[in-house]
Protein backbone atom coordinates (compact mmCIF):
# COMPACT_ATOMS: atom_id res chain seq x y z
CA UNK A 1 0.00 0.00 0.00
CA UNK A 2 1.42 3.30 -1.40
CA UNK A 3 2.33 6.04 1.15
CA UNK A 4 0.94 8.27 -1.69
CA UNK A 5 -2.09 7.21 -0.41
CA UNK A 6 -1.87 8.62 3.03
CA UNK A 7 -0.89 11.54 1.52
CA UNK A 8 -3.99 11.76 -1.17
CA UNK A 9 -6.56 11.58 2.08
CA UNK A 10 -4.47 14.16 3.82
CA UNK A 11 -3.62 12.02 6.67
CA UNK A 12 -0.66 12.82 8.57
CA UNK A 13 -1.25 9.14 11.17
CA UNK A 14 -2.43 6.27 9.22
CA UNK A 15 -0.12 3.64 11.53
CA UNK A 16 2.12 1.09 9.75
CA UNK A 17 1.14 -1.05 7.08
CA UNK A 18 0.16 -4.64 8.14
CA UNK A 19 0.20 -7.48 5.80
CA UNK A 20 -2.03 -10.66 7.38
CA UNK A 21 -4.85 -13.45 5.66
CA UNK A 22 -4.29 -11.31 1.96
CA UNK A 23 -5.28 -8.49 3.43
CA UNK A 24 -3.38 -5.21 3.83
CA UNK A 25 -4.34 -2.53 6.12
CA UNK A 26 -2.96 0.67 7.63
CA UNK A 27 -4.96 1.50 10.56
CA UNK A 28 -3.82 4.89 13.20
CA UNK A 29 -5.48 8.06 14.59
CA UNK A 30 -6.39 9.02 11.33
CA UNK A 31 -8.39 6.51 9.99
CA UNK A 32 -8.39 2.84 8.59
CA UNK A 33 -7.31 1.59 5.28
CA UNK A 34 -7.81 -1.85 3.54
CA UNK A 35 -7.56 -3.57 0.81
CA UNK A 36 -7.76 -7.40 -0.55
CA UNK A 37 -8.49 -9.82 -3.25
CA UNK A 38 -11.25 -12.21 -3.24
CA UNK A 39 -10.66 -15.00 -4.95
CA UNK A 40 -14.27 -16.50 -6.63
CA UNK A 41 -15.02 -20.41 -7.55
CA UNK A 42 -18.07 -19.29 -9.08
CA UNK A 43 -19.46 -16.79 -11.57
CA UNK A 44 -16.91 -13.68 -11.27
CA UNK A 45 -19.81 -11.25 -12.62
CA UNK A 46 -22.45 -12.95 -10.23
CA UNK A 47 -20.21 -12.65 -6.90
CA UNK A 48 -19.07 -8.92 -8.34
CA UNK A 49 -23.37 -8.32 -8.42
CA UNK A 50 -23.94 -9.66 -5.41
CA UNK A 51 -21.39 -7.84 -3.81
CA UNK A 52 -22.02 -4.81 -5.00
CA UNK A 53 -26.13 -5.09 -4.11
CA UNK A 54 -25.05 -6.26 -0.29
CA UNK A 55 -22.50 -3.16 0.43
CA UNK A 56 -24.43 -0.62 3.39
CA UNK A 57 -25.23 2.23 4.04
CA UNK A 58 -27.11 1.69 -0.02
CA UNK A 59 -26.05 -0.84 -2.55
CA UNK A 60 -22.79 0.29 -4.56
CA UNK A 61 -23.81 2.26 -7.34
CA UNK A 62 -21.45 1.78 -10.68
CA UNK A 63 -18.50 4.01 -11.15
CA UNK A 64 -16.42 5.31 -13.95
CA UNK A 65 -13.43 5.87 -11.91
CA UNK A 66 -11.50 3.25 -12.81
CA UNK A 67 -12.04 3.50 -17.24
CA UNK A 68 -12.97 0.65 -18.36
CA UNK A 69 -12.92 -1.66 -15.41
CA UNK A 70 -15.86 -2.70 -13.56
CA UNK A 71 -16.30 -1.14 -10.42
CA UNK A 72 -19.03 -0.29 -7.87
CA UNK A 73 -18.67 1.92 -4.22
CA UNK A 74 -20.46 3.35 -1.50
CA UNK A 75 -21.07 6.98 -1.75
CA UNK A 76 -18.18 9.03 0.79
CA UNK A 77 -20.77 11.40 2.34
CA UNK A 78 -23.26 8.71 3.03
CA UNK A 79 -21.34 7.22 5.83
CA UNK A 80 -18.55 7.81 8.07
CA UNK A 81 -16.27 5.35 5.26
CA UNK A 82 -16.13 3.84 1.76
CA UNK A 83 -16.09 1.13 0.09
CA UNK A 84 -14.69 0.03 -3.51
CA UNK A 85 -15.10 -3.18 -5.20
CA UNK A 86 -13.70 -4.10 -8.91
CA UNK A 87 -14.21 -7.09 -10.63
CA UNK A 88 -10.34 -7.44 -12.06
CA UNK A 89 -10.78 -10.88 -14.23
CA UNK A 90 -12.66 -14.14 -14.64
CA UNK A 91 -11.69 -15.14 -10.82
CA UNK A 92 -11.93 -12.33 -8.48
CA UNK A 93 -12.34 -9.02 -7.63
CA UNK A 94 -10.74 -6.22 -5.47
CA UNK A 95 -12.19 -4.94 -2.39
CA UNK A 96 -11.08 -1.62 -1.01
CA UNK A 97 -11.67 0.41 2.55
CA UNK A 98 -11.21 3.65 3.85
CA UNK A 99 -12.78 5.17 7.21
CA UNK A 100 -11.45 8.23 8.18
CA UNK A 101 -11.32 9.41 11.49
CA UNK A 102 -10.64 12.89 10.85
CA UNK A 103 -12.19 15.57 8.24
CA UNK A 104 -11.21 14.12 5.17
CA UNK A 105 -13.32 15.32 2.09
CA UNK A 106 -14.97 13.13 -0.09
CA UNK A 107 -13.22 13.98 -3.74
CA UNK A 108 -10.20 12.69 -1.15
CA UNK A 109 -11.38 9.37 -0.11
CA UNK A 110 -12.67 8.81 -3.77
CA UNK A 111 -9.66 9.93 -5.12
CA UNK A 112 -7.57 7.68 -2.45
CA UNK A 113 -10.01 4.58 -3.29
CA UNK A 114 -8.71 4.88 -7.11
CA UNK A 115 -5.04 4.87 -6.33
CA UNK A 116 -5.69 1.77 -4.18
CA UNK A 117 -7.20 -0.40 -6.58
CA UNK A 118 -5.23 1.35 -9.83
CA UNK A 119 -2.29 0.41 -7.76
CA UNK A 120 -3.22 -3.27 -6.40
CA UNK A 121 -1.22 -5.84 -8.43
CA UNK A 122 -2.90 -8.50 -10.59
CA UNK A 123 -2.91 -11.79 -9.43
Amino acid sequence: MPDSVVETLGWSDAGEVELKAGRCTRSGADGMIDLHRVSVTADAQEAYDERCAGLDPEAGESVDWLGDQEACATDPAAADYAYLVTLTGDDELVEAFIAPNVETPDHRVVQGLTELAEGYPAG
